[in-house]
């Protein structure tokens, strides 16, 4: 089941929540323009606090902005945590 919470709920959600990042996903079939838009609206109206991680090729490059992550390899996870997290450990 793949269900969608509107971009307006997600920084009432994270506050709720009290989260310290919140990574979104762009797939291919997302316009890249209203990707960057989005983004920009949902750093926006996050605390400046939280990190907001992206990805999914919408998003692949010319996204740049404070407190913004971009990882199109599942495999960069790990540094990106611990770029965002001091002190992350990753589990082996």
């Amino acid at each position: 089941m793949n269900e969608e919470l509107p971009l307006s709920e997600v920084s009432l959600l994270a506050a709720d929540l009290q989260v310290d990042a919140v990574a979104v996903s762009f797939s291919v079939h997302y316009p890249s323009r209203q990707a960057k838009q989005d983004l920009a609206t949902l750093r926006n109206t996050l605390d400046r606090n939280i990190k907001l991680i992206a990805g999914g090729q919408a998003v692949h490059r010319g996204v740049r902005m404070q407190n913004l992550w971009i990882c199109n390899d599942l495999k960069k996870i790990p540094d990106i945590c611990r770029q965002c997290f001091p002190g992350f450990i990753q589990n082996k």
